[in-house]
């Protein structure tokens, strides 16, 4: 999805498609917020996820190539996957310390902490994507790798 985005409606840049998916990121967060405890908050945690996989895949999978070049390639996505496994190490240590725990887990109104801790991240990362909206890629002979 976020691959057609990009080459069929952004002209084949990644900014406009990581923003559209972290606005998604901020809007699915505000609504489990709202659904929470509902059958809804199913199909909320399913857009949520594809949102997060598709950030994902542009910044790993396509920009690294934007921003290493043929030969930096590799790097880039080196030093971009380093952060989603950083990214993820500090979830997993603050969702272990704001979730509840025993009883208190089977109360969904208990739950309000998970998404509204994506909310602060959504913002952080919509706003550093929007910066980006009209980048694209360096393409006169002098950038060119052969």
């Amino acid at each position: 999805m976020a691959g057609a985005l990009s080459d069929h409606v952004f002209g084949s840049r990644r900014g406009p498609v990581v923003s559209v998916l972290y606005g998604g990121l901020l809007l699915g967060a505000g609504v489990a917020v709202g659904v929470l405890g509902t059958p809804a908050l199913g199909w909320t945690v399913i857009f949520l996820s594809l949102c997060v996989i598709g950030v994902h895949g542009m910044l790993s999978g396509t920009a690294s190539a934007d921003f290493g070049g043929k030969k930096g390639a590799g790097m880039a996505t080196g030093i971009i996957d380093g952060f989603v496994y950083l990214g993820t190490a500090t979830q997993a240590f603050l969702y272990g310390r704001l979730l509840p725990r025993g009883d208190a887990a089977r109360d969904p109104a208990n739950w309000v902490r998970w998404p509204t801790a994506m909310i602060p991240v959504a913002l952080l990362g919509l706003s550093l994507a929007l910066t980006l909206w009209n980048a694209r890629p360096r393409t006169s002979a002098a950038h060119q790798v052969k």
